[in-house]
């Protein structure tokens, strides 16, 4: 063999040696498999769901109005009084209805007191019928209530509505505070002519 011979051959040995040794690429990398979204749990109300249930709790459990004559009697009579008790939803707690008359009214018709296990969801009606030989005033009123108390003390409510209707109390101008007097001197315009700060004042010269 001759000499260029062995080193053609020794620099092809090199050349795949040098190829064997090199640091392969690393494969390719694959994506991730999608993971399968948790399901909810069977305890967990879906989010609208909880919305409504906050929304409702923020709202009265009941609203209390009166069906009643427009004018009052002014003298001997019969009156037909109906409660509106309306409830957004079925709320498990005793509910108390009572009606108290003033002396000169006497009721006919209806329970002066009741007490229902639970206040249904919708509008509950309650119709009395009274007679009366002295009319109610505002200030001898007949008066219909609604108390609510949850047994285990975790909430209450209460309402009453009036006939004939108790006119609101107005405050007079005269209770309302007088604003805050101004200081004095406050907004007043300044002394005219110039004003020298206390030990700023020019010494004068004696007159020639």
């Amino acid at each position: 063999m001759s000499h260029w011979t062995k080193i053609a051959l020794g620099a092809a040995l090199t050349t795949a040696l040098v190829g064997c040794n090199s640091t392969e690429a690393p494969p390719p990398q694959l994506a991730a498999s999608p993971q399968p979204a948790q399901a909810a749990s069977p305890d967990q109300k879906p989010m609208h769901e909880q919305l409504e249930q906050s929304e409702l709790d923020a709202v009265a459990p009941f609203v209390l109005t009166l069906d009643a004559p427009e004018k009052n009697l002014t003298g001997p009579g019969e009156l037909t009084i109906t409660a509106h008790l309306n409830a957004p939803r079925k709320i498990g707690a005793a509910t108390h209805i009572q009606v108290s008359l003033p002396s000169g009214v006497k009721l006919t018709k209806g329970s002066p007191e009741e007490t229902l296990a639970y206040l249904p969801a919708g509008l509950t009606l309650r119709t009395f019928k009274v007679h009366v030989t002295t009319p109610p005033t505002e200030t001898r009123p007949i008066k219909i209530s609604v108390k609510m108390v949850d047994s285990g003390g975790a909430f209450g409510a209460f309402a009453e509505r009036t006939f004939p209707k108790v006119a609101e109390m107005k405050v007079k101008p005269s209770a309302v505070p007088a604003p805050p007097v101004a200081r004095p001197g406050a907004g007043m315009s300044p002394a005219k002519g110039a004003r020298n700060l206390p030990g700023t004042r020019k010494p004068q010269l004696p007159a020639n």
